[in-house]
């Protein structure tokens, strides 16, 4: 891969991801060299590796359960150190970006201020499905894998797909298309992943920020899939919980601090099974969509680093059928349980927040708090038991 030139001086560079897309490495790089970084007039926005709330939070239409009007707050500060920055170039990077619509990304583009350059980075479509499947799960997913892949494939009677939040997100050409009515299509770099050169990524962003090769290194930091079997045994205890009752606050509150990490720590004892994949069917009807982004590439008036062909998957090395598995050790169901036993006892010790005193009257609105905290611990419970049982 050639040099290219620099971005210009005040330029404000808005990585959007998507996830799954070697979003963890870059960040992890960035966050680790941003002394270097600083010696040649960057800035790296945030004081963490990522600033996933105040980011996804400005992006989203809604904030869900997950997000609360704190993290708009943060964005608020967020956005006004980039709009404030005397850098020569500064990064915001954050896959929660790519949740933004039209109206969205110019909100951001207008909070940020300056001249915006968008960087979208992208990977094989095939071989994101399954990853993206598995964050829902780890994110309170019970929906399986193979109806998950036909909710992203089914389109409607003018043929066209009907998942816009998926397409909208994961879409190379919808992406470009997006931003580009808020920033101009040639103030967007596309940089597509290399499976032989790991180090493409960190290349791209050097040369668009003018600084040396290997300013940015691997930090070891990984986004670790997990083993397919343990990931059903996930699905399966949150088709239990919800099922009994259980709600998306809850689980947010309460199993999502946990987050099973115990599956994804690089090394671990816990990530030898095979891992999730799609047929090679799917692969097929994946590649005939990233042909079609080739073909939209052919146009693209920004800035390309990488191959698109790279995009494509040898279909040769998926299976004609791949079924979900239905054992698992009993030292990784056990693993489960105690996580999600763990994940209750840690919200159950948490300290009380002090509460204003109450007239008389209210009094009676404390027993029907404890109720439905009981009632949380109670579906949780229950949910610990099935998968026991299993």
């Amino acid at each position: 891969m050639g040099r290219s030139e620099p971005l210009a001086d005040g330029t404000r560079v808005l990585h959007i991801g998507p996830p799954k897309t070697a979003t963890t490495s870059v960040q992890a790089a960035m966050h680790a060299a941003r002394a270097e970084l600083a010696e040649y007039g960057i800035a790296y926005a945030g004081r963490t590796r990522h600033s996933r709330a105040p980011a996804t939070a400005i992006a989203r239409p809604d904030l869900g359960v997950e997000f609360t009007p704190a993290a708009l707050k943060k964005w608020t500060q967020l956005s006004a150190e980039v709009r404030e920055s005397t850098a020569r170039i500064t990064v915001l990077s954050s896959e929660g970006l790519s949740y933004a619509n039209v109206e969205r990304a110019r909100r951001i583009v207008d909070d940020i201020g300056g001249s915006a350059h968008v960087v979208i980075t992208m990977r094989p479509l095939a071989r994101m499905i399954p990853s993206i499947w598995q964050q829902r799960v780890r994110r309170g997913s019970a929906q399986t894998l193979d109806d998950y892949v036909a909710g992203i494939f089914d389109r409607d009677a003018d043929g066209r797909f009907t998942n816009d939040y998926f397409w909208g997100r994961y879409g190379l050409d919808q992406l470009i298309t997006t931003w580009a009515q808020v920033v101009g299509e040639e103030n967007i770099s596309v940089v597509i992943l290399d499976p032989r050169n790991h180090d493409l990524a960190y290349h791209a962003f050097e040369d668009l920020l003018g600084v040396p090769r290997g300013t940015l290194k691997h930090e070891g930091l990984a986004n670790e899939s997990f083993p397919f079997a343990e990931l059903e045994v996930i699905r399966e205890f949150n088709a239990q919980f919800f099922g009994g009752g259980g709600t998306r606050e809850e689980w947010f509150k309460i199993i999502r601090k946990r987050d099973f990490r115990e599956f994804r720590e690089p090394g671990s004892a816990w990530l030898v099974g095979r891992k999730a994949d799609i047929s090679r069917g799917v692969a097929k009807r994946a590649n005939d969509e990233v042909e079609r982004w080739i073909e939209f590439l052919d146009n693209f008036e920004g800035r390309l680093v990488g191959d698109p062909a790279d995009l494509l998957v040898d279909l040769d090395r998926y299976a004609e059928d791949v079924a979900a598995p239905d054992q698992v050790s009993t030292a990784s169901a056990a693993q489960v349980a105690y996580a999600v036993y763990d994940a209750m006892r840690r919200h159950s010790q948490k300290p009380a927040a002090p509460a204003p005193a109450a007239p008389a009257a209210a009094a009676s609105s404390v027993p029907v708090k404890r109720s439905r905290a009981a009632g949380a611990k109670r579906r949780l419970a229950r949910a610990v038991a099935a998968l026991r049982g299993r």
